[in-house]
């Protein structure tokens, strides 16, 4: 079974965590896949072409594995709201794999040092409090 999820709005969260539930009774397996309708996302300096799933900085591509891409096309459609690392890790591994919420913060460790001027003081990607919140603005006012 797939389930594709296009163009999540507001409080769509439950509305995925509850798809996801239902299907791992079904041992099935979601999958995040972008929309058609919107074929590049832009911020401040970084662009993700989500129909070739791929993404430039400065105008320079970042090469990203399928895992990164998710995350970060996750994370992306979510700017400026807090996801968990529990929705990260089901939505992008599925609720039946074996790995464990420890991938996600590997994975977005690896997405910082691919795309982040510095990935000691991100500005994409912040840790936040239950997870990790994508800044749809750089932030240069505030200290590391």
């Amino acid at each position: 079974m797939r389930i594709i999820v296009v163009n999540m709005e507001d409080g769509d969260e439950e509305l995925l965590l509850e798809l996801m539930n239902s299907v791992s009774v079904h041992e099935g397996k979601i999958e995040v896949i972008s929309s058609a309708a919107v074929p590049s996302v832009s911020f401040k300096g970084l662009t993700i072409n989500c129909g070739k799933r791929q993404v430039f900085r400065e105008d320079k591509e970042i090469r990203l594995t399928r895992l990164e891409y998710d995350v970060l096309y996750l994370l992306a459609a979510h700017a400026g709201q807090i996801v968990s690392k529990e929705l990260i890790f089901k939505a992008v591994w599925g609720s039946a794999s074996e790995d464990t919420i420890k991938v996600v913060a590997n994975t977005v460790s690896n997405l910082r040092g691919k795309m982040e001027p510095n990935r000691h003081c991100p500005i994409y990607i912040k840790t936040v409090f239950g997870g990790y919140l994508f800044c749809d603005e750089m932030i240069t006012d505030t200290p590391c």
